[in-house]
Parts: structure tokens; sequence; C-alpha cells
């Protein structure tokens, strides 16, 4: 089981708006257009963009570190490490997952705030509703992603519109996690190497993983 460094995943971004006054001002002329999803303008007319979140999260200061996949139960999570020197709050990070042939997309928002990590920490996001989410689980993301997680794919994090990390990895253990050697603490650059990773046979969510050398 291993992953690789793919840039050429496509990951469209997406823009939200919404347009105000457009139906008693301009009538109802409106332009659609394909740009990594549909976009609906109704022209001339004045635009918001929807609010979001900007976390203070740089390039590098988050991790991917543990991916367990479907085993016939709703035990499905990806661990994040936070490598940078601070407290991290992950409120409005997003994490996109693409099917490695293109076929489909979806992204996960940490939607909660106050979504903390420590310097040196670990974050675990599982498919649970948040409300209902066991107690190896810091945020339940169902709300955005109810479906397996993908057999293989590439993850990339992201904060205020800018990659922060990503992985590509072409197949998930059909027992315990796909996990970042525990031989050296997780980083941006080491987790692109497929030699890095090896199944976990117990998972070690919100831990660091067990050396590679000895499964």
């Amino acid at each position: 089981h291993s992953v690789r460094n793919q840039e050429a995943i496509p990951l469209s971004p997406k823009f939200l708006t919404r347009s105000r006054g457009c139906g008693s001002r301009f009538g109802s002329q409106i332009v659609a257009f394909l740009l990594g999803g549909i976009f609906l303008l109704c022209s001339a007319c004045e635009r918001d963009p929807l609010p979001w979140h900007c976390p203070e999260v740089a390039v590098g200061d988050l991790v991917l570190s543990e991916i367990r996949g479907d085993q016939g139960d709703d035990d499905q999570w990806i661990e994040i490490y936070n490598l940078s020197e601070q407290t991290l709050d992950l409120y409005g990070v997003r994490i996109t997952f693409t099917k490695l042939n293109g076929a489909s997309s979806t992204e996960i928002l940490i939607r909660e705030e106050n979504m903390m990590v420590d310097a040196g920490g670990y974050f675990v996001l599982g498919k649970y509703e948040h409300a209902e989410k066991p107690s190896h689980v810091d945020y339940g993301f169902a709300a955005d992603f109810q479906s397996n997680l993908y057999e293989s794919a590439g993850v990339r994090i992201f904060a205020c519109g800018e990659k922060v990390d990503q992985v590509v990895y072409r197949s998930l253990p059909g027992t315990g996690t796909l996990a970042f050697d525990g031989a050296e603490l997780p980083n941006a650059e080491a987790n692109d190497d497929e030699t890095a990773w090896c199944a976990d046979g117990a998972g070690s969510p919100g831990e660091r993983n067990p050396n590679c050398a000895s499964e």
C-alpha cells in the first residue's frame, strides 16, 4: 500500500456567490459556464461572496499522517499532524479527495469553531455526525461526505484557498490503516514518498504511528 506525489490531479476551486437585486433591476439574463463547477451569473448585478472563515495555517503546518478506509463499518477517518510550533484552530480548513481516475471528487469543510490542535499534536476527522463522534475522532465530517473514502485518491489540505499539504495513495488496506512511518515525525516533503507509508494493522488515531519496519 503506497502513496506517490502527483500534481496532475485536477482540483478546481469552488467559488460561491450570491446575487442582489437581479430579478427586479435587470430581468433574468443569466449566463452559465464551466470552471470546475457551474457558475450562475446574472448580468450587471452586484455580487457579494458568501461568508467563509480563513484559518491562520501556513503551508506545511498541517500534514496528512494516517487514513482508515472502508472495512465494513463507519469507522473511516483521516489523521493530520500539526507540524507548527503553535496551537492551530482548524475551523475553516478544507480537505479534498479526488479519485485518481478523475471520476469524482468531494470536499470536507471543518465547520465547527474552536477545533484546536496543539503544536506537535494530531487531529482526527471521521465519517460521523459531529455530535455523535466517538472519543478517538475530533471532528465528524458526515455532513459533507457520507460515502466510503475512495480506494485510491489524491488528498489535499487547503487553508485560505492555499494548498497546505497533499498526498496521493493508490490503495487502502482492508484491515487497519495506511500510516506514515512513525520512525520520523510527519512533514509535507517526507509524506510524498510512497515508501514512507505502510499498513498499520491496528491503527493509531491521535498518536504517533508505529515504525513501518516493525509492521
